[in-house]
């Protein structure tokens, strides 16, 4: 079996077990910094930003069992040198951000935030007046400016948590195996758990993160999909996923644990 996992800071409960073999497993199990929807093969289990899960519907379908949800707060951010209400329109940089941030970023910008986007680049320029941030950096006072919590302002804005990851199983795969991969996960997060300290000190030594500031962040953290997380993933690729590579889909597929082997139930 093949899993993929996205290598951040949302998913350290899962990748810290297996990077440091706190956890075994014979699972072929690869790490990426910041994968892409062509980056996952039919066979293959993912642990992917979730917008990406709208770009593999032909292949692949979404686990509820396994998830990353943040409820108020986490670690995408932006970045600005005024105040974002003193801004009216901006070239956004996405600086080397996920599907999630992007998606997120665009469900604000002018819903939340009343700022138009004049266009939406990966390289710095000197036109750049916001920036996306994630994961440490977004944790992270800025040394000068304002910053904002996207995930905080999502919530403001609509009630909803930010599911930022989703598992999604090849639609081929037997119950056997789906039913590995999530036990393989939730062993991850109860190991973390158990070592929560030690992951701490970890995180701290890799990121430089304020320790209060991650013990909040990971506390406001949940681990699975349930009914109004399902509803939250698809309000944020409603609202956000116009513009992007990724589709506004109202509909999204999930593989159901009472019909294992079913592509979807329809949300």
């Amino acid at each position: 079996m093949n899993l993929i996992i996205h290598d951040s800071l949302g998913t350290t409960v899962f990748v810290e077990p297996l990077r440091r073999e706190w956890v075994s497993t014979e699972v072929n199990v690869v790490l990426e910094s910041n994968p892409a929807a062509g980056q996952i093969p039919g066979f293959a289990f993912a642990l992917v930003p979730s917008p990406i899960c709208t770009l593999l519907t032909d292949t692949h379908a979404i686990v509820p069992d396994i998830a990353v949800v943040a409820h108020e707060t986490g670690a995408i951010g932006m970045r600005s040198p005024v105040r974002a209400d003193e801004v009216d329109e901006a070239r956004v940089l996405l600086y080397d951000v996920s599907a999630t941030a992007e998606v997120l970023a665009r469900a604000l910008m002018w819903p939340f935030f009343g700022i138009t986007a004049s266009g939406w680049v990966t390289e710095p320029d000197s036109e750049v007046l916001i920036t996306i941030v994630e994961g440490a950096l977004a944790l992270q006072q800025p040394e000068a400016g304002y910053a904002q919590d996207l995930m905080r302002s999502w919530f403001v804005m609509t009630g909803m948590p930010v599911v930022t990851h989703v598992l999604l199983a090849p639609v081929g795969a037997n119950a056997n195996d789906a039913d590995h991969i999530t036990a393989l996960l939730n062993n991850c997060q109860h190991v973390s758990q158990e070592r929560r300290r030690e992951l701490r000190l970890l995180m701290d030594s890799d990121h430089g993160i304020d320790r209060e500031r991650l013990v909040d962040f990971l506390a406001r953290q949940r681990y699975r999909l349930g009914d109004a997380d399902r509803e939250a993933l698809v309000a944020l690729i409603v609202k956000g996923a116009g513009g992007s590579r990724y589709l506004p889909l109202t509909r999204l597929p999930f593989r159901e644990p009472d019909n294992i082997d079913a592509t979807s139930r329809q949300q």
